[in-house]
Parts: structure tokens; C-alpha cells; sequence
């Protein structure tokens, strides 16, 4: 039996084509002859912080960043997300050095979280996993030694709430502040970052030994991972996240701790935080 041919015409050869799928990273764009133009898809392979960078190179809020990747010469500008939703999301201009690379500075408003790009065509990259350490906030009370963590609205909740009471299978290690979920962390006292994790119960979670203290300082249920690693420098009143719901939590809260040397599960024991978070907060 002889094979069919298939023909068409100029304009439904074009309209078909224009209604299919993007092909090896590409985008279709409709010209306004009715057929279909093909722009390339940008990529970002690598992200290099080359000025004004955060510890352990990595990005802060005000740094410059070089970008590498594919098809990148025609991106205009960036956005940098934030948190929980978009009310943190930040965008800003993108200087193109060739194809393949980009340069960008961090608005010092960028947060935490990945980074995608923007041709004059519309047509976006996929985000990075890039990680963004904002700048200290100029909330920093240099004159105090301690700032309260939850920088927005926020209640100390009820009995619930309170260091010591009723778990299953065991007492409440800390207090509870609640405030609404992407409502900004801060470090109630610098120091050494020594533990980031997630766990089923305790959810995103960050514990830091503070300087000087002898305390160390958990904080728990975080929206996403905190920026910074175990081993990092942390400076009283810099973000360290975001207050979520992750893990075994019901509702927005921080759940915050307070352990005595030699630490937290290194031989020292919990105790009630509260008086110390009312006396921080009455200095904010």
C-alpha cells in the first residue's frame, strides 16, 4: 500500500508549529505574521559571589554575583525569591559581560532563596538553588546584648505555649512565640552556628552556641532551611530565617530554646525562656 504524503499550507505549517512544545530548551514566541519565533531558554550553571560576599563566599544582601550558564545574552533583569509567598521577592538589573555570563548585584532587600533570570522576550530560567544571607538589619541594638528573635507581630501564646508543659511522652523544652508564617528570624545573641538540620518533630532547625554565654540558643519550625551552616559566624540581630510551621507544629510559630553549658544534648539542660524574651522584647 503507498504511502500518504502529508502536506499543508505555509500559514498551518507555521500555526502547527507554533503549538508545539518548546524543543531543546527553547521558547516559542508568536510573531505577528502568524508563525512562531524561537528564543533559547537562559540557564544559570554557576553563581560566584565576586564582591562584598557573606561568609564561606557565600551571597549576602549588597553583593556583587557573577553568573554563568547558557543563552544569556539577552536577560534583563533578575529576581531574587524570598520566604514563604512573594511579598519578599526582589528584582533587579541585570549587566550582560557575553553569552554565557552576567553580572548582578544582590539588592541589599534580597533575602534567602533561589535566583532566576529574565529575557527582554519574557522568557525566564529555571531558578538556582542559590542561597542568599541578607545584610545586619538595622535593628541591631548595639548597646544590648541580646535582641528579641521574632521581628514582626507577634503573642507568647497560652499555657500551651509555656516551657514545661504537656508533650506526648514528654514536657515542652522551650516557649513558643507565635507570628505569622515568613515573619523574619533574628539571632537573639551571635555566635557559633553548631547544628542545622531538619527533624520530624522540631521541623527547620538551627541551634547557636552565643558568645560568651555559656548558652546555647535553638530555634525551631523555621519556614525553610536557614542560610547559614554549622561552623558559620552569626552576629547578634542578623537574619537567620523565617518563622514557619514545618515539622510537628501547629500553627506559625517559633519554637525557641535556652540550654546551659556545656549545651544543647552535650550534658546541659533546658530552661525556661520566657523572662528573657520579655526583657528582649521590651528593648526592641
Amino acid at each position: 500500500m503507498p504511502k500518504r504524503k502529508l502536506a499543508c499550507t505555509l500559514s498551518a505549517c507555521l500555526a502547527i508549529l507554533a503549538a508545539l512544545p518548546a524543543v531543546g530548551g527553547a521558547s516559542p514566541v508568536t510573531s505577528s505574521g502568524g508563525g512562531a519565533i524561537f528564543f533559547e531558554t537562559p540557564k544559570i550553571t554557576q553563581v560566584k559571589c565576586v564582591k562584598r560576599c557573606a561568609t564561606s563566599k557565600r551571597v549576602q544582601g549588597g553583593s556583587t554575583v557573577r553568573i554563568a550558564g547558557r543563552s544569556l545574552g539577552k536577560v534583563t533583569e533578575a529576581t531574587f525569591y524570598g520566604s514563604t509567598g512573594s511579598a519578599d521577592d526582589v528584582k533587579t538589573k541585570v549587566t550582560i559581560l557575553d553569552a554565557g555570563r552576567a553580572r548582578v548585584r544582590v539588592p541589599r532587600k534580597a533575602v534567602t532563596g533561589p535566583i532566576r533570570v529574565l529575557t527582554s522576550e519574557a522568557v525566564a530560567s529555571p531558578p538556582t538553588s542559590l542561597v542568599i544571607l541578607p545584610p545586619l538589619p538595622p535593628e541591631v541594638l548595639a548597646s544590648k546584648s541580646h535582641v528579641f528573635p521574632v521581628r514582626g507581630k507577634h503573642d507568647f501564646g497560652g499555657a500551651g505555649a509555656a516551657f514545661g508543659s504537656g508533650r506526648a511522652g514528654h514536657s515542652h523544652q522551650g516557649h513558643d512565640v507565635f507570628a505569622a508564617c515568613g515573619t523574619p528570624l533574628v539571632a537573639a545573641r551571635g555566635g557559633t552556628v553548631q547544628t542545622k538540620k531538619y527533624q520530624s518533630a522540631a521541623g527547620n532547625y538551627l541551634v547557636i552556641d552565643g558568645d560568651g554565654t555559656g548558652v546555647d540558643y535553638a530555634y525551631m519550625h523555621l519556614a525553610e532551611p536557614s542560610p547559614f551552616e554549622a561552623g558559620d559566624k552569626v552576629v547578634t540581630g542578623q537574619r537567620i530565617g523565617s518563622v514557619g510551621d514545618t515539622g510537628d507544629a501547629v500553627g506559625c510559630h517559633l519554637h525557641f530554646e535556652m540550654w546551659t553549658a556545656p549545651g544543647w544534648y552535650e550534658g546541659g539542660r533546658p530552661f525556661d525562656p520566657l523572662r528573657a524574651l520579655r526583657a528582649w522584647d521590651s528593648w526592641s
